[in-house]
């Protein structure tokens, strides 16, 4: 081998390198994130962390969730089955939370794919098909913290409205 082939490797080499490297810190990043209950003046929240930087992204306080539903418990399920969810995902930089009705029961649904439920996140009292998607919105607006009710999505497909928050996991603690 020459030294002109030995040059044009070794450059190549560092390229693929470079260009490997986002995707690996990428990972590095999301395997650091983890979602954790935490109380907050007295109200269960969920929290997005990582390393020293946490965000809140629930309040578990709503007077629109269902008297059999304890706060702490929702709190304590929520961050798991987001956690379990952040871990079944190579790259989530963005997860957006959506009401919806699931055969007439308000559900609120963790997607990185809007306006689709992808994995449930807690559900509420059955109601009238027609009224679900609408009490599942409410109680999401209602306990998602106020500085991200800012990334508020409104879409409209086969006559029903869907309301979503899209929620930028990497801008929030980085």
């Amino acid at each position: 081998m020459n030294i002109k082939q030995l040059f044009s490797l070794t450059a190549i080499s560092a390229l693929a390198g470079a260009s490997a490297t986002p995707a690996l810190g990428e990972a590095d990043i999301t395997s650091k994130i983890t979602f954790a209950c935490e109380i907050n003046n007295g109200i269960p929240t969920t929290v997005v962390q990582a390393e020293e930087t946490q965000k809140t992204i629930f309040n578990w306080k709503s007077d629109r969730l269902s008297q059999n539903k304890n706060p702490h418990t929702l709190c304590e399920d929520v961050s798991a089955t987001l956690n379990e969810y952040l871990a079944q995902k190579d790259n989530l930089s963005e997860l957006t939370f959506i009401g919806s009705d699931q055969m007439g029961i308000p559900s609120v649904c963790a997607t990185d794919k809007s306006p689709v439920c992808d994995r449930t996140l807690f559900t509420l009292s059955p109601v009238e098909q027609q009224e679900a998607n609408i009490v599942a919105d409410k109680v999401l607006e209602d306990i998602l913290a106020r500085d991200l009710a800012t990334n508020k999505v409104v879409s409209r497909q086969r006559g029903l409205q869907s309301v979503s928050y899209r929620i930028p996991i990497w801008e929030l603690i980085f």
